[in-house]
């Protein structure tokens, strides 16, 4: 496509919710499928008004920054997203600000758009551009917690920690190495990348 469609990561589980949202008005579209959607044969849903096919059904303000300069249509845009008005909303902004496809990849993946996606991401960037890998060469990352970050890995470098190449809080990480480290290089560590 036009890199403007996302699958954003939930659980089975969860409700589905579609939304859609135009970066030139800032307005998003917010639907939820009627419970009655689910259970319906395709002819039946084939038939169904469009009225009746979505319980929820909600236009809303989606730039951030028309909601700081109208902070109760920001309000309202908050209470009829819910539980998805953090992920919606800086997925969708990032994507109207133009971010890069990859970095939207990560954000779907982790479900919102954070600073510590981009505590994932920028440093990636960086390795790439300091340690390029050639087709033979394969990154390690060991780092000294979980955090957001990590979710950048499976997506850029396909790295998880079932295929033993993404670790985390390695036992080479005490605290007296830590200590060291920092002492020697006046930074605490946060993870190591190895090429």
């Amino acid at each position: 496509g036009d890199a403007n469609m996302y699958s954003i990561n939930r659980g089975d589980w969860k409700a589905l919710w579609i939304y859609f949202y135009n970066k030139d008005t800032g307005k998003g579209l917010y639907l939820i499928p009627a419970s009655r959607y689910y259970t319906m044969t395709k002819g039946q849903i084939i038939n169904l008004p469009l009225e009746d096919t979505f319980s929820t059904a909600s236009l809303v303000t989606g730039d951030i920054y028309q909601m700081l300069k109208d902070t109760d249509d920001g309000e309202l845009t908050q209470k009829a997203l819910g539980g998805n008005a953090f992920s919606l909303l800086s997925i969708s902004n990032a994507w109207a600000c133009g971010a890069p496809y990859d970095l939207m990849t990560v954000a779907s993946l982790h479900n919102h758009l954070c600073p510590g996606v981009l505590g994932g991401y920028i440093p990636v960037r960086y390795v790439e551009e300091k340690l390029p890998a050639e087709e033979s060469d394969s990154y390690t990352v060991v780092f000294t917690s979980a955090s957001c970050k990590l979710d950048a890995y499976p997506m850029l470098w396909d790295m998880t920690p079932g295929k033993k190449n993404l670790a985390i809080v390695s036992e080479g990480f005490t605290e007296d190495s830590q200590a060291e480290f920092t002492e020697k290089y006046g930074t605490s560590p946060a993870g190591v990348f190895v090429r």
